[in-house]
């Protein structure tokens, strides 16, 4: 019985902690967005290097 409650609680964090990650990523689509006005080449670099691969693994959007 413990090791089921210990279970439970373990994807409940599981579940939180990537509901965090989702959100982070969304924050940093925004900053990035927004560096396009500024910066459009670095914009571009980070988009490609970072923030694709994480749109893909944490929004499953490729």
């Amino acid at each position: 019985m413990r090791e089921k409650s210990l279970e439970s609680s373990l994807t409940f964090r599981l579940a939180e902690a990537n509901v965090s990650i989702r959100n982070e990523v969304i924050r940093l689509a925004g900053l990035a967005a927004l560096c396009r006005h500024f910066e459009p080449e670095l914009s571009e670099k980070i988009s490609n290097e970072v923030l694709d691969p994480l749109l893909s693994k944490y929004l499953s959007i490729e």
